[in-house]
């Protein structure tokens, strides 16, 4: 059986741009995420803590309160996380034994290759500060970062 790769987040990049333009589906997203992270504990053992890690820096992103990111990091992380809550994925969820492997192996590409950007996030929230910040982007000024 072929393994995921970094290639299987294709499809979920456009998804991904859209969601981060609205504040409520991005919250809808990340929450979705966080419950599925907690009804599957056992499963997930092994990439829960970069999973978090992951779900934080999006929400710190989304609140305005770190912004040290380039958009196209949040859309993959945004991209991985919709690839995660997505049930019919590569490998389906509902198949036993396997069914996460194929987010397991996702989430992992996804943090290997960006390790020094959520590395410096998680940092930066051990830190305790709280940057001034600019307010959030309207969608028209994402959409041009985006497309940049």
């Amino acid at each position: 059986m072929p393994k995921p790769s970094l290639f299987a987040l294709r499809r979920f990049i456009r998804r991904a741009e859209k969601i981060i333009k609205n504040q409520a589906e991005t919250q809808s997203l990340l929450d979705e995420a966080q419950e599925k992270v907690k009804q599957n504990k056992t499963k997930l053992n092994k990439m829960i803590d970069e999973l978090k890690a992951m779900i934080r820096m999006i929400q710190a992103w989304r609140r305005g309160e770190y912004r040290e990111i380039p958009i196209r990091t949040v859309v993959i992380l945004v991209a991985a996380i919709l690839y995660f809550v997505t049930p019919l994925d590569f490998i389906p969820d509902f198949i036993p034994l396997t069914g996460f492997l194929d987010d397991a192996t996702i989430i992992a590409l996804v943090f290997s290759s960006l390790r020094d950007q959520i590395q410096a996030f998680i940092k930066w929230e051990s830190s305790g500060r709280i940057f001034e910040h600019e307010p959030l982007e309207t969608e028209e000024e994402l959409e041009e970062k985006i497309q940049s």
